[in-house]
């Protein structure tokens, strides 16, 4: 594969099937303005795309933000943005779903707490969909786990675009991450726990749902709302979702 993709922190994959084409969206619920849940403090969660190789300046026309990984790390805000990437390969409306994705938790109470793609647009802080490539769940020391999207592309070049213009290009074989975590964490502070534990964070999940849960609070990682993987392999019918989180716990890389 020529680009790596690496959805790490606060994401959710919504996944569905129309007319044969299964799609795949991802949602960075937006998670800034001092968010609480569950009577606890939720640290600020910002969106960004980190690329940590080299890239060609004059390519760039997206403001960024230094981070600390080294001199080619940069951070590119995201806020309000539909994600799009040209020169990979569009394929043919499949995603190859490997055994290891099954490890991702999953959220399985989307008929009690709904969500239409324009709800969960309206409430990210980012979007982007694909129907191409191979999706795996990949495991750190630190306990964490984030989703990875590998893509073949079309030429050397891959331009990343995002709202107002801004885009910029990365070269084949570029490794890219799309963030939704801490401003410290997404620099480069890598195995930081942050307070409040998994059950708070999740519950930034209820930012993208058509109606806020009344009950209890809970968070995917609660033993009743956690399935055995992050895909539904049979394929759910169309209007269906089934949905994944890109972390595990709060230890981020």
């Amino acid at each position: 594969m020529d680009l790596i993709i690496n959805f790490i922190g606060i994401i959710l994959l919504f996944q569905t099937v129309s007319g044969g084409k299964t799609t795949y969206t991802i949602y960075l619920p937006d998670g800034r303005n001092d968010p609480a849940a569950c009577a606890s403090f939720i640290p600020e969660h910002y969106g960004f795309i980190r690329v940590t190789t080299p890239i060609d300046e004059s390519k760039i026309n997206w403001p960024y933000i230094p981070c600390n990984q080294g001199a080619d790390c940069k951070l590119f805000p995201l806020d309000k943005d539909e994600i799009k990437m040209t020169g990979i390969n569009p394929g043919g409306g499949t995603v190859d779903v490997r055994p290891t994705a099954q490890l991702m938790p999953s959220y399985k109470d989307f008929n009690s707490y709904p969500i239409t793609p324009a709800t969960a647009a309206a409430a990210s802080v980012a979007t982007m969909s694909f129907s191409t490539g191979q999706l795996t769940g990949i495991g750190l020391g630190n306990g964490m786990l984030h989703t990875r999207l590998s893509i073949q592309t079309i030429g050397s070049d891959i331009k990343i675009e995002g709202r107002n213009n801004r885009s910029l290009v990365v070269p084949m074989k570029s490794s890219v991450d799309i963030l939704n975590l801490p401003l410290e964490i997404a620099l480069g502070t890598p195995g930081t726990q942050m307070g409040g534990g998994d059950r708070v964070h999740y519950f930034l999940y209820h930012k993208l749902a058509d109606k806020e849960p009344t009950g209890p609070c809970k968070a995917p990682g609660d033993p009743k709302s956690v399935a055995s993987a992050a895909m539904n392999m049979g394929g759910p019918s169309a209007g269906e979702v089934s949905l994944s989180i890109a972390c595990s716990n709060t230890n981020y890389p």
